[in-house]
C-alpha cells in the first residue's frame, strides 16, 4: 500500500490506451466497419478503438471549440438526434451546423486518417527587448490541433497563450497569439514571441492534458536544461507492476543486492524507466562489490590491495526504443555490462514485421581478461576469448510465430559472423542455426517438442560460443544470474569429465540433458575424439506433460507455485572433435560425426509463479530431470538403465 498509485480515469480508460496504440501505429481511421475488425470477434483486431479513440476525439473537440460552445453542441446534436440512429457524417454536420465553424479539417483527421497528434517545445530563448523570449514549438506528427501552452516564470507565475491553427479562436481567458499556418510537412514550425517580466523557468504544452498527444515527455521544457525534469517521474520501487502513464517519463530506483563467493555481498543500485512501456526503456545496475562474506578462496593476500584480483565495481546497462518515433517498429538496442570478470557488448536493431515475424540484427563483443577473471565460472577451462584476441561478430536471426487448432510454436533462423577479432590467432568461427519448439494440447497432455540444427565453420573458434550436446554453452550461462558465477551451483557439478556424467544442466544447445558434464567420446577409424561441444550438430527433444491427470492442487501453494510432470526423450548427433587427454577441453575440428546419442526419462519442474505483492519478480523455474535410460553409457557406469538425475534452472526448453 505504501508504493501503490491512484490512476486517473481518464488516463487509465482513455488517453493512455489511444497514447499506446498511436505510438506503436495500431490504430485505424475512426470511420471503419466493424467487419475490418477481425469481424468484431472478441473485440479483436483492435475494436478497442471503437471506444477509446471515440472518447478522445471528444475531448479534443472540445479543446478546439472550448468548454461552453463544445457543451452547447453537443446538446444540440442529441437534441436534433435523439431516438434516431445518426452516422459520422451525421455527427459532422450537426456539430458545424451548431458553431458555424469549418471543422473539416477536425474530422477528417480523427474519422478518416491515422495521422499522429504530436507537440513538443523544442527550444526557449531570449530575444532582444526586456523580456522578450522566443519559445519554439515543432509539430512531429501530421495532424495539426490549435495549442495551449502555459509558462511559469522563475517568481511562480503562470501566464497562458493560445495558438489557434485556424481563423477561428476559442474563447479563452489566454493570450491569444498569431495563427500558426502549417500542414503536412509544410510549417511544422512555430515561434511564439512572449513577454515574461521575471523571466521564463519552464514551458508545458496543454496543462489539462486533454491534447491527445502521443508523446507528452517533449511536452515540458525548461529553460537551460537539455533534459525535461516536468516529464519524468522518479519514483521509490517498491515491486509493483508500474502504471501505465502518458504524462510522464517513469523512471524507478531501488537497491539490489546480490552474493557469489568471489565478490561477496555486491550492493548496488537499479535504475529501470520508461515512456507508456515503449519509449526510451532503460534498465541498469550498479554494484560496489563489498566482500563481506567472501569466500577464503578469493581473499586477497596480507598487504596487498583488497581488490587487485577482482574488480570493486560491476555494472549493467541496457537500452531499447524505437530509432524514430514515426516509425516504432524499428528499435535500437544497446547493451554494456561488466559483470562477473565477463565485458560485454551489443548493438544492434529488432524489426517487428507484423505480429507473427521479428527480424534481429546486431554486432556483439565480449571477452575476459586472463587470470582471476576466470574464478568466475563454472566452466574456466571453456573460455577463450580475451582482450586481445575478443569474440566479436555480426548477427542476423528471423524469429517466425504460428498458431494452430490447439497449439502454436515458434522457429528461428540464425546465423553468425565473425568480425574485427583482433590480432595474433582471430576467431574465424560462424555458423547458421534453426531452432523450432511446438507446444500442442493433445487431450489433458501437453506436448512439447523441438527440433535443433546448426551447421559451424571454421578452425579457431571461440570455446564459450560452441555448440554443446549436453546443454547451454558459457555465452548462454553468463545471461542468467543464477549461473554467471559460481557459488548456486555445488562445485562438485562442475566441469567436464571423461569418466561419468554429472548432475547440473541448463537449457539450450542439443538438449541431451542425460549426458550433462560428460566429454562424450566416440571412436572413429580407431581414433578416439570427442562430441561433447562442437562446430556443428542436431538433435530433437519432447516432452509430454501429464499433471492434469493428477487433480491435486493444494491449498497452500495453489496461487503461487506450479508443478509441470512430465516425460522426455533426445536424440541428437555432434560433430566430432580431437582433443588433449590431458585437458579434454582444448580441441581442434574434424570433419567426422558422432553416433546418434540419446536418453529418455521422467522430470519435473516447479515454477515460482508469483512472489505476493512483488509484481514485477520473474517466476523462478526449479527442474529435476530422471534420465533413466541412455544409449551411450559412460565409462564408469556402463549401464544404460540405471538411476541419474540433473537439476536445472528454467526448463530445458
Amino acid at each position: 500500500r505504501y508504493f501503490a498509485e491512484p490512476a486517473m480515469v481518464l488516463d487509465r480508460n482513455l488517453a493512455t490506451p489511444y497514447a499506446y496504440n498511436a505510438l506503436n501505429q495500431n490504430e485505424t481511421p475512426l470511420n471503419t466497419h466493424s467487419d475490418d475488425f477481425h469481424n468484431a470477434l472478441d473485440h479483436g483486431g483492435g475494436y478497442g478503438t471503437v471506444y477509446y479513440k471515440t472518447a478522445n476525439m471528444l475531448y479534443n473537440l472540445e479543446y478546439t471549440l472550448g468548454d461552453s460552445l463544445f457543451k452547447a453542441a453537443l446538446h444540440h446534436y442529441f437534441e436534433q438526434w435523439k431516438f434516431a440512429h445518426p452516422y459520422f457524417e451525421d455527427f459532422r454536420a450537426s456539430i458545424i451546423q451548431f458553431t458555424h465553424v469549418d471543422l473539416s479539417w477536425f474530422f477528417d483527421e480523427w474519422f478518416e486518417t491515422t495521422k499522429a497528434l504530436d507537440y513538443g517545445v523544442s527550444g526557449i530563448h531570449k530575444t532582444t527587448g526586456d523580456n522578450a523570449y522566443a519559445i519554439k514549438f515543432k509539430r512531429k506528427g501530421d495532424m495539426q490541433m490549435p495549442i495551449d501552452f502555459t509558462v511559469t516564470s522563475k517568481s511562480g507565475k503562470k501566464y497562458s497563450f493560445y495558438i489557434p491553427n485556424t481563423w477561428f479562436a476559442k474563447q479563452t481567458p489566454a493570450t491569444v497569439l498569431p495563427k500558426w499556418y502549417g500542414w503536412g510537412k509544410f510549417g511544422n514550425t512555430y515561434t511564439a514571441k512572449v513577454n515574461i517580466p521575471d523571466g521564463i523557468k519552464s514551458v508545458q504544452i496543454d496543462t489539462t492534458y486533454r491534447l491527445a498527444d502521443r508523446d507528452y515527455v517533449d511536452n515540458h521544457k525548461n529553460k537551460n536544461l537539455l533534459s525535461f525534469p516536468g516529464a519524468v517521474k522518479v519514483k521509490l520501487d517498491g515491486g509493483l507492476a508500474p502504471i501505465s502513464d502518458r504524462r510522464n517519463y517513469r523512471l524507478y530506483i531501488r537497491p539490489d543486492l546480490w552474493w557469489n563467493p568471489v565478490d561477496g555481498i555486491k550492493a548496488g543500485v537499479h535504475f529501470e524507466g520508461d515512456y507508456l512501456g515503449l519509449l526510451n526503456k532503460v534498465d541498469a545496475t550498479v554494484w560496489w562489490n563489498t566482500h563481506v562474506l567472501q569466500e577464503d578462496a578469493y581473499l586477497s593476500y596480507k598487504g596487498d590491495d583488497p581488490y587487485l584480483r577482482y574488480a570493486p565495481v560491476n555494472y549493467t546497462f541496457n537500452y531499447l526504443s524505437p530509432i524514430t518515433r514515426n516509425y516504432p517498429k524499428l528499435q535500437l538496442q544497446l547493451n554494456s555490462r561488466f559483470l562477473e570478470g565477463r565485458w560485454y557488448q551489443r548493438g544492434g536493431f529488432n524489426w517487428t514485421l507484423s505480429d507473427k515475424n521479428l527480424v534481429q540484427g546486431y554486432g556483439q563483443s565480449m571477452w575476459r581478461s586472463n587470470g582471476y577473471p576466470y574464478d568466475y565460472m563454472l566452466y574456466p577451462a571453456e573460455w577463450s576469448s580475451t582482450w586481445s584476441a575478443p569474440n566479436t561478430s555480426l548477427n542476423l536471426a528471423w524469429t517466425h510465430y504460428y498458431n494452430y487448432f490447439n497449439g502454436a510454436g515458434r522457429y528461428t533462423l540464425s546465423v553468425r559472423a565473425p568480425f574485427l577479432n583482433g590480432n595474433g590467432t582471430a576467431n574465424n568461427y560462424s555458423y547458421a542455426q534453426l531452432e523450432s519448439i511446438n507446444s500442442r494440447n493433445v487431450g489433458k497432455l501437453d506436448v512439447r517438442t523441438r527440433v535443433f540444427g546448426r551447421v559451424g565453420m571454421g578452425s579457431h573458434f571461440p570455446y564459450e560460443s560452441l555448440l554443446f550436446a549436453s546443454g547451454a554453452n558459457p555465452e548462454e550461462t553468463d545471461e542468467n544470474k543464477y549461473t554467471r558465477s559460481v557459488g548456486i551451483v555445488p562445485t562438485d557439478w562442475q566441469g567436464i569429465s571423461r569418466y561419468d556424467v554429472n548432475h547440473f544442466q541448463m537449457g539450450g544447445g542439443l538438449n541431451l540433458r542425460g549426458y550433462a558434464g560428460y566429454n562424450m567420446p566416440d571412436e572413429k577409424n580407431g581414433q578416439v575424439m570427442e562430441g561433447y561441444k562442437g562446430r556443428s550438430g542436431a538433435a530433437v527433444n519432447m516432452e509430454i506433460s501429464f499433471e492434469n491427470y493428477i487433480p491435486l492442487r493444494p491449498r497452500l501453494t495453489r496461487n503461487w507455485l506450479h508443478a509441470n510432470l512430465y516425460a522426455f526423450g533426445d536424440a541428437g548427433a555432434m560433430e566430432l572433435s580431437y582433443f588433449a587427454t590431458s585437458n579434454v577441453a582444448a580441441i581442434s575440428p574434424t570433419t567426422k560425426w558422432g553416433t546418434l546419442h540419446a536418453d529418455a526419462g521422467l522430470g519435473a519442474a516447479f515454477t515460482i509463479k508469483n512472489w505476493g505483492v512483488f509484481e514485477k519478480a520473474r517466476p523462478l523455474t526449479l527442474r529435476i530431470d530422471l534420465p533413466l535410460f541412455i544409449n551411450r553409457a559412460p565409462y564408469s557406469n556402463t549401464n544404460y538403465a540405471t538411476f541419474r538425475y540433473v537439476v536445472g534452472i528454467n526448463r530445458a526448453f
